[in-house]
């Protein structure tokens, strides 16, 4: 989709490009908050095990992924 962004903006055909862009950063942001939660559940699990050492990488990754969910951001300030 990339290349036919790039394809179309070569051709001034700046509104169907920017389109086609559009549906690849909301793709993205989809995967971003899906790897955010996943190292969010990831160090949820090490923290029932009592391995807190363990989760605090994933907390801080589950935090920058996703730097306005303040539940997040609050886990790993606690952790």
């Amino acid at each position: 989709m990339s290349r036919r962004a790039g394809a179309l903006i070569d051709k001034g055909k700046f509104e169907e490009a920017g389109k086609i862009l559009d549906q690849i950063i909301a793709k993205q942001e989809k995967r971003i908050a899906s790897l955010a939660r996943n190292h969010f559940n990831r160090a949820e699990l090490y923290s029932l095990q009592f391995r807190r050492h363990d989760a605090l990488p994933h907390y801080r990754k589950a935090a920058q992924y996703a730097p306005d969910n303040l539940f997040y951001r609050v886990s790993y300030s606690l952790s």
